[in-house]
């Protein structure tokens, strides 16, 4: 709900200062719901287990491998980088509203992206 209630506030105020401070809460909200929404789940769980114990032992892919101290630190772990990847899926579209000179309909343009 508070991340509709962003987006139609980007929607109203278009104030070059001010919509970008509202377009940076909505997406850092976006991003530490869509991180809290998948902690626990098992496979993100079981997953960022393995990276913390030896990722070696289950990978075979060499970004994750570089990866895997970064996410053993990170609080909730794997959650916590799919939560930084949708925010910075959702941050996209706010330039291009501004590029577009549609500013008004970046905010609904980053919601539909997370």
């Amino acid at each position: 709900m508070r991340q509709l209630l962003l987006a139609a506030a980007l929607y109203r105020w278009i104030q070059q200062r001010l919509w970008w401070w509202l377009g940076g809460a909505m997406v850092g909200l976006g991003s530490v719901f869509f991180a809290l929404a998948n902690w626990g789940t098992s496979d993100i769980t079981r997953f960022s287990h393995y990276l913390a114990i030896d990722p070696y032992d289950v990978l075979d892919e060499p970004l994750w491998i570089a990866a895997a101290p970064l996410i053993s630190a990170l609080p909730y772990r794997l959650a916590s980088i799919h939560g930084l990847v949708a925010g910075g899926f959702a941050l996209m579209p706010l330039p291009l509203s501004r590029v577009l000179q549609r500013p008004q309909w970046g905010g609904l343009w980053a919601l539909l992206v997370l």
